[in-house]
């Protein structure tokens, strides 16, 4: 007489390694997701800057300054709620905080405007440290710990905002 041994289940060591392997492949895909996120974050930024500035330019399109009037000389026009906002510009940034387009250096030989961008980590800051932007003022970017310039390293930790300053 023959007796038949029913082994037609799984094992608990073959079930462990299948939760391992689905484990790291979840890892992998949770890594690729954010970076992706912060890729169009950062492409989204990049975007609504230039539509800014170029908005910001026309506006002021033979002007001498870009204050409330040619005769205003206090700097510090608060450009995107005076006028961008009104024109129907998203002035919300993905990081969740709000663009703020302000006059500088209006009395001088270059008048220009930045752009403020908040809540910025401090990967992304490297990334539009190094980045080449169209008509800005030497390449000068701010940010609220130090001065950075193209090249230069952003601090550790979480940036406030950098200021990206156009002519």
């Amino acid at each position: 007489m023959l007796i038949r041994k029913n082994d037609s289940g799984r094992s608990i060591v073959e079930m462990l390694g299948v939760l391992a392997i689905m484990g790291v492949i979840t890892v992998m895909g949770i890594s690729g997701y954010s970076q992706a996120i912060s890729k169009i974050n950062r492409n989204n930024v990049v975007e609504q800057v230039t539509k800014l500035a170029q908005e910001t330019r026309g506006v002021f399109a033979g002007r001498t300054s870009y204050n409330k009037s040619d005769t205003d000389t206090s700097g510090g026009y608060d450009i995107g709620g005076e006028i961008l906002k009104k024109m129907g510009l998203k002035l919300e940034t993905p990081y969740g905080g709000v663009y703020t387009v302000t006059s500088v250096n209006s009395t001088g030989l270059n008048p220009g405007f930045k752009i403020d961008i908040p809540n910025v980590s401090t990967q992304d800051c490297l990334y539009f440290t190094t980045m080449s932007w169209m008509d800005t003022l030497d390449n000068k970017i701010e940010n609220t710990t130090n001065t950075a310039y193209a090249g230069n390293s952003c601090p550790e930790g979480e940036v406030d905002t950098i200021s990206i300053y156009f002519r």
